[in-house]
């Protein structure tokens, strides 16, 4: 049971990836009309995805991160 609900969980991530990325491929060469579009093509979908909460957890560490981090943690443990 628990598996499914991960399952069910992982495909409505890949299906806002889906969108969004769509959204951008064919929206971005729109001069006029994008927020129409926009509220369509998120519709076609028939789910409300929450963008931010999907793409925040896609951090990358670089070396600058990574020493930032570092010093953080010192200053405020």
């Amino acid at each position: 049971m628990r598996e499914e609900n991960n399952e069910d969980a992982i495909k409505l991530i890949y299906e806002g990836f889906f969108v969004f990325a769509g959204m951008w491929a064919y929206g971005a060469s729109l001069d006029e009309d994008k927020i129409q579009f926009s509220n369509t093509w998120k519709g076609l979908s028939g789910k409300q995805f929450k963008y931010e909460g999907l793409f925040s957890n896609l951090v990358v560490p670089t070396a600058d991160t990574t020493r930032q981090s570092f010093l953080l943690d010192m200053h405020v443990a």
